[in-house]
């Protein structure tokens, strides 16, 4: 009873007590069961996943963006930009300054305050970096790099890297679950770093 005490513990535990604990973990794990039940269940529908990622604005004022699609039988994810990302890198246009994803259809208005600078820099800023590493990825997946897809499919690994840069999903649907229940192929060892396959800079006007 004293080193109960002394742990910061309780001496006993009254019947009351152990059925309300016993209780709280029974509801703890419906409510895992029920999660996961609709989860399933909503994976049973889901035959495509991607979004878009807003990157900036032209010297023109016009939004652009990154997307991909990807669908759960061909599993190619089919990145694309709304233009040559090099318009981005001339005077006057405007970065994005935070990473703003948004759903295919979704629609989007207020693109200035999604290039205003900020006081404080944002890791989701969009920089000459991003457009470069976007890039790469648009073209490890027309080339099908070997370690990124296996007979024209994308590797989980890949798939991650795709989904990381432009569109993560939400709380119904999200590249988390995407992986866990699409099947995806293996190299056998599908980790790699997009960066070591050539030198930067990539091309960015096609």
């Amino acid at each position: 009873m004293v080193i109960d005490q002394l742990r910061g513990g309780p001496a006993f535990v009254t019947r009351q007590q152990r059925q309300t604990k016993e209780s709280s973990l029974t509801d703890i794990i419906e409510q895992k069961e029920n999660r996961r039940l609709i989860e399933e269940t909503t994976m049973k529908l889901v035959d495509n996943f991607g979004g878009r990622r807003f990157l900036g604005l032209t010297n023109k004022g016009k939004p652009v963006f990154a997307s991909y699609n990807i669908n759960k039988d061909t599993l190619k994810p089919n990145i694309k930009f709304s233009h040559s990302l090099n318009v981005l890198t001339k005077e006057g246009a405007k970065f994005a300054n935070d990473r703003y994803m948004f759903k295919p259809r979704e629609q989007v208005t207020d693109y200035n305050t999604m290039v205003r600078q900020l006081k404080k820099k944002r890791t989701g800023e969009v920089d000459i970096k991003t457009l470069h590493w976007l890039k790469r990825l648009q073209i490890l997946e027309e080339i099908e790099y070997m370690k990124a897809f296996v007979k024209g499919k994308a590797t989980k690994h890949f798939f991650t890297y795709v989904a990381d840069a432009i569109y993560i999903g939400d709380e119904k649907v999200n590249k988390h679950m995407i992986q866990k229940y699409w099947k995806f192929p293996t190299t056998g060892n599908d980790y790699f770093l997009p960066e070591s396959t050539w030198k930067y800079p990539d091309e960015l006007s096609s």
